[in-house]
Order: structure tokens, then C-alpha cells, then sequence
């Protein structure tokens, strides 16, 4: 998947585990996918909108909410311009790390000892560590 990524290709994951036994497996359901819906009333329509834009994530557990939303576009018009994303993490059994990867190496890793269930961090990139062509993936927990 991030072979077509880091080409530009726009194709984006789902959840969902296709497990028909629901009563013998625990992954039913899991992993999962949450959508970013700029609505108060969401509809099924939405919910596709949301998929299609990329404007959600795929996860095992810890929730991911970004600023920048995900499927966002950064215009870069310049190699020394500071991204600045802002995050933040909760999963109930608490946070072990994050990783970013840009272009598939890993540009940030960030480890937490006493696994809190929840954080906030702001992350600075440099426009030039992060483009050519500017790609950058969020991974907590490892679950890409």
C-alpha cells in the first residue's frame, strides 16, 4: 500500500476483519475503520465520501485524531517551511509509540514508558525531509 502511496496513487484501506465465526474468533470487527464526517447528522453517503477522500484511518485500537484531517494536501512553497502537525492518541490499553514514516522511512519514532492512555504531541517536519513527493504516514502502535 505505500508503494502506491508514495506514488501519488489516492487509494485508501477499510476495516474489517471478513470473519464469518462470530461466536469461536474475537476478531470480528477488528480492525476497524473511523472516518472524519463533517456533518452532525451522517449518512451511509458521508460515510463513502469520507472513505474517498481519505479523510479516515484504519486501526487494531488507538485513535488517531490529526490536524491536519488525514487526506489533507500541505502546499509546500518552499523547501525550508515547518509542517506542523498536531495529534492526538487514546487507546485504552494504553500507547506504547508512534512512528511517522515519510516515502517509507521512518522519520519520527517517539516511545512511551508508561503507556498512557492518552497524549497529545505537535510534530515539526521541514518541508524538504518530508516532500519529493510529500508523503507522510502515521503509524501508532506499529499497526500499518
Amino acid at each position: 500500500m505505500w508503494q502506491f502511496w508514495n506514488h501519488g496513487a489516492r487509494y485508501y484501506l477499510t476495516g474489517g476483519s471478513d470473519t464469518h465465526d462470530v461466536f469461536y474468533s474475537p476478531y470480528t470487527g477488528y480492525p476497524r475503520v473511523y472516518a472524519y464526517i463533517p456533518s452532525d447528522n451522517p449518512t451511509p453517503e458521508d460515510f463513502a465520501w469520507a472513505e474517498k477522500e481519505g479523510r479516515t484511518f484504519v486501526t487494531y485500537g488507538p485513535l488517531v485524531f490529526t490536524d491536519p484531517l488525514p487526506g489533507s494536501t500541505i502546499a509546500v512553497d518552499s523547501p525550508d517551511l515547518t509542517i506542523e502537525i498536531s495529534l492526538k492518541l487514546f487507546a485504552v490499553d494504553g500507547l506504547s509509540k508512534i512512528e511517522v514514516t515519510s516515502l517509507g522511512q521512518k522519520i519520527y519514532e517517539e516511545t512511551f514508558n508508561d503507556k498512557p492512555m492518552n497524549t497529545t504531541l505537535t510534530l515539526k517536519f521541514t518541508a524538504s525531509n518530508v516532500t519529493t513527493p510529500p508523503r507522510i504516514w502515521m503509524d501508532p502502535d506499529n499497526s500499518l
